[in-house]
């Protein structure tokens, strides 16, 4: 029997142990030229509570907003109730 061919869901990716080895590589280089010109690494969340993401004054920020949907919700009454995280403005594209 061969192996069955999977597919990650679109927009996720899966790297085997040598192209893992060979990007972390390639970042450690990056990380250690960034440092040593100055820079310093930070991490911040993919996801954000929606209150910190919508300003309520609307414009084209909150009409790219990827809003993602609460969990264990029975039936929401609107779309406030409907969704309580958002994927950050620089991560939608």
């Amino acid at each position: 029997m061969s192996a069955k061919r999977t597919h990650p869901a679109r927009g996720m990716r899966d790297f085997d142990a040598a192209t893992k080895r060979r990007r972390n590589q390639a970042m450690a280089i990056i990380a250690s030229t960034f440092r040593a010109h100055g820079f310093s690494e930070i991490e911040t969340p993919a996801m954000e509570p929606i209150e910190r993401l919508t300003s309520g004054q609307g414009g084209d920020n909150e009409k790219m907003l990827f809003r993602i949907l609460r969990r264990g919700l029975e039936a929401p009454t609107s779309l406030d109730e409907l969704c309580d995280l958002g994927l950050r403005y620089d991560l939608t594209v």
